[in-house]
């Protein structure tokens, strides 16, 4: 039937089967797990995918301090819905998961949209991060500054005719992917 994929902040990430997150006869009283979080970790994202999907083949995903890391979504074993999954990046102690996306790596227009704390849109073909394997820390995804340096908010995979509505402080601001020129992978 399919599976759900799950991450976490804190750089876990897990497959669960569709049948472990069926509602049991407690349904109605208890809440149902779907992963195991550990402190202070929130869920980042979560995405269906079906049995026979080759569209979504490879994760690509983002810290806050601005590493990426591209990996087959095979080395991501199913577990059950209690459990909190494997590694999906090595993080530094003070950085977390801002987001992951699943994507199909034999498309080659793959791109993400990022957004960093100072306001600076990004957008970034996933082919410039080569796939690697999981747990890893990843490459630099934004050229380190000394002074008011970047960090990642929000990341998004780019899709065809799709708009980011964005709140600030004051305004919610509408911005179109496909008009912006994509960046390398180092420039900020």
């Amino acid at each position: 039937m399919g599976h759900f994929v799950i991450g976490s902040t804190d750089g876990y990430i897990k497959q669960t089967d569709f049948a472990d997150l069926l509602p049991s006869r407690t349904y109605r009283s208890k809440a149902q797990d779907c992963i195991k979080l550990h402190a202070d970790a929130k869920v980042t994202n979560v995405y269906w995918v079906a049995a026979n999907d080759e569209s979504q083949t490879a994760v690509f995903s983002a810290s806050y301090h601005g590493y990426g890391l591209s990996f087959e979504l095979a080395e991501v074993s199913v577990s059950g819905a209690k459990a909190s999954g494997v590694k999906l990046m090595d993080l530094k102690p003070d950085d977390f998961v801002a987001n992951f996306a699943l994507f199909n790596p034999d498309r080659k227009q793959a791109s993400v949209a990022i957004l960093t704390q100072r306001g600076a849109f990004k957008r970034m073909m996933l082919s410039e991060v080569t796939l690697t394997s999981r747990a890893r820390r990843g490459v630099l995804i934004f050229g380190e500054l000394k002074r008011d340096p970047h960090r990642v908010v929000a990341m998004s995979l780019v899709t065809p005719g799709a708009e980011l509505l964005i709140q600030t402080d004051q305004q919610l601001i509408t911005i179109n992917p496909q008009t912006h020129v994509t960046g390398d992978r180092y420039s900020n």
